[in-house]
């Protein structure tokens, strides 16, 4: 019960200091989202609520471990009776924290959808400077979400199940949403450069006019790098299934969900060839290789030849 406590308190902190150092971070990520900010808001405003019923149920079950622990002072005549006095008591607390969890990941995964596609709309205009710290955090966020499907669906479904049980996997489920959640603020927060030291100004000289041609702009070229797919599924597949069933290794395995199915990928090559080899050496039945361009999924190059 600590740890449904601890995570608590750890998602309260989510939705203050972690999410953002201050309101000023979360109002600029706002004033320069490039989706619906009326359904970013909505969404939180949902998590607002999950937050505060999650808080009074947790203020009911301190009263519930008092009442044991008090019961565990008992003689075994009387101890009996009070503890199940206190699990009668803790019964209805633990069904409010079930659905207060429940609303927050539905709350979550609104969140995270909208951050998810903010981002891929600012990937083009991110400097090279920054590119390659976005892209780790980018497939750090994406290992966080693969964590928190994976808890999804260890939820016990099965009516015998102790609520116990099925709060502590709630509790699991939305803490990995919230890593996921963080990660996406982080990367934000970067590409926005909100924390960026302003250049210095230089300073202004006369200088003579001079008659010349304009000065055609660079154009920035095409970021493209490519990734191994082993595997897809209309459901969610753990990681577990993942390395024992399909490749058994220690590499991250990155998570995609697209027209309502998971995709599994593995790597980040800069050619063609290179992924090519990499899939040849995973000898994985039905791999093959994924070409991105400016982090978005452009094309799936499939090779028939190669038979596993």
């Amino acid at each position: 019960m600590k740890k449904i406590v601890f995570a608590i308190m750890m998602a309260a902190l989510m939705h203050t200091a972690s999410w953002a150092q201050d309101v000023d971070v979360k109002e600029t990520i706002k004033e320069n989202l490039s989706q619906s900010v009326s359904d970013l808001e909505e969404a939180e405003a949902k998590l607002d609520k999950a937050m505060q019923q999650l808080e009074q149920a947790n203020k009911s079950q301190k009263d519930v471990d008092k009442m044991k622990a008090d019961a565990a002072k008992l003689k075994k005549s009387k101890q009996k009776k009070a503890l199940k006095e206190a699990e009668a008591k803790e019964a209805p607390i633990l069904t409010k924290k079930i659905a207060a969890y429940t609303m927050m990941e539905k709350a979550q995964k609104s969140i995270y959808d909208i951050y998810k596609a903010d981002i891929e709309d600012k990937l083009v205009d991110v400097p090279d400077s920054k590119l390659d710290k976005v892209s780790e955090l980018l497939e750090e966020t994406e290992n966080c979400w693969t964590r928190a499907e994976a808890a999804a669906n260890s939820i016990p479904t099965d009516k015998k199940a102790s609520p116990q049980s099925v709060a502590k996997a709630h509790e699991k489920y939305a803490s990995y949403q919230t890593e996921a959640i963080d990660k996406q603020v982080e990367n934000l927060t970067m590409i926005l450069g909100i924390f960026d030291k302003p250049e210095p100004k230089a300073v202004e000289e006369d200088i003579p006019e001079v008659d010349e041609m304009p000065k055609t702009p660079a154009v920035q070229p095409d970021r493209i790098h490519y990734k191994v797919q082993i595997a897809a599924d209309v459901t969610p597949l753990t990681l577990e299934f993942l390395q024992k069933k399909v490749y058994n290794t220690t590499e991250v395995i990155n998570n995609e969900y697209t027209d309502g199915t998971y995709r599994y990928l593995v790597g980040r090559y800069d050619t063609y060839e290179e992924a090519k080899a990499a899939k040849i050496r995973m000898k994985v039945k039905g791999a093959f290789v994924v070409k991105y361009k400016n982090g978005k999924r452009q094309q799936d190059i499939k090779d028939d030849s190669d038979n596993y």
